[in-house]
């Protein structure tokens, strides 16, 4: 499972416990003995350490890392308008408007809009069979 922060990890249960996340610590139980936990406090571990202790105990979880874009990249987001949208099946497209996902799941544009095919090297996070819209390109943060 991928998570994107460790609250997303709340309530979660493999086959004999389950996890307790706040904001401070993360804390496994087992089913029948909810008293005798065992905790895993931030203070004392790193993420990598919880993590492999979580896998441990039967839990399969994964970080998600928010992608970053690159200065070329940034500069290609804040040069096309908010309505633009970047997609990819076999090539990497810019859309002037949401594209549209035919049956086979490639994208097209709509009627009488403007597209422009880019180098398939940029945007390596955009994958087949997700638009995204370049006002939510520009929310995310440039790598240095």
């Amino acid at each position: 499972m991928k998570i994107s922060k460790w609250s997303d990890l709340n309530g979660i249960e493999s086959d004999e416990y389950r996890l307790f996340v706040s904001k401070d610590y993360v804390q496994i139980r087992k089913f029948m003995l909810l008293t005798s936990g065992i905790y895993l406090y931030f203070n004392f571990m790193s993420d990598d350490m919880i993590l492999a202790i979580l896998k441990l105990f039967g839990f399969d979880i994964e970080f998600e890392e928010t992608p970053k874009l690159s200065k070329k990249e940034w500069h290609l987001v804040n040069f096309l308008s908010e309505d633009w949208w970047i997609a990819r099946d076999m090539i990497l497209y810019a859309f002037q408007s949401k594209p549209i996902k035919t049956n086979n799941g490639y994208f097209c544009g709509q009627l009488n809009d403007d597209y422009k095919r880019l180098a398939n090297d940029l945007f390596p996070f955009v994958t087949f069979g997700r638009a995204w819209s370049v006002k939510e390109l520009r929310g995310l943060e440039v790598a240095e």
